[in-house]
Parts: C-alpha cells; sequence; structure tokens
C-alpha cells in the first residue's frame, strides 16, 4: 500500500461549497439608467431635447444636457437625436448611450 507524505497538515475532510453570495456594484461601477426616449421641442431658440431614463427601480426620468440623473450618480453631457452622452460623476467615465 503506498503512503502519502506527512505534510504535516493532516487529513482534509471536503464538503459542498454554498453558493457565494451575490456581490452588487458599487456606486462607481453602477450602470446608468436605461435610455428609452428622446422628446424634442421647438423654441425660439430653437430645438430643445429631453432624454427620457427608466431606472432600475422602474422610474422615469426626464433630462436635459447639463442636469444629472440615476441618483445623482451621472451628469448629461449631451442629448443628440438618437442618443444621449452621461458622465459619471465619481470616476469621469463616459457611456454613451443610443435608442435601440
Amino acid at each position: 500500500m503506498a503512503r502519502e507524505p506527512d505534510n504535516g497538515v493532516g487529513p482534509v475532510r471536503l464538503r459542498p461549497v454554498e453558493s457565494a453570495p451575490s456581490i452588487s456594484p458599487t456606486d462607481e461601477a453602477a450602470a446608468p439608467p436605461a435610455l428609452v426616449g428622446i422628446a424634442v421641442q421647438e423654441t425660439p431658440n430653437g430645438r430643445a431635447r429631453t432624454a427620457v431614463f427608466m431606472t432600475t427601480d422602474g422610474e422615469v426620468e426626464f433630462a436635459q444636457t447639463g442636469l444629472s440623473v440615476g441618483g445623482g450618480r451621472f451628469r448629461i453631457s449631451n442629448v443628440t437625436a438618437d442618443g444621449a452622452v452621461l458622465v459619471n460623476l465619481k470616476t469621469g467615465a463616459i457611456a454613451r448611450l443610443s435608442l435601440q
């Protein structure tokens, strides 16, 4: 009978591992709200575009350039005819969202 080398640890018992707890993203890594529409209004100064977002909580947010969304985590940098550019206020990361 073959003898296992003595590593000084002794016998090891294996048991099943429970599933790992889910890890929620930090505020810095949180995804921006989903862009669901662009509203356009004609004004004396030209077209004013408003981005329409759906949050993860199912809330609808309306925001124009310069305003914040996503619980204050993102600032709207630009709203175009088919998308919006958001800046993460903690990391400076840029998210370019487009309508699908």
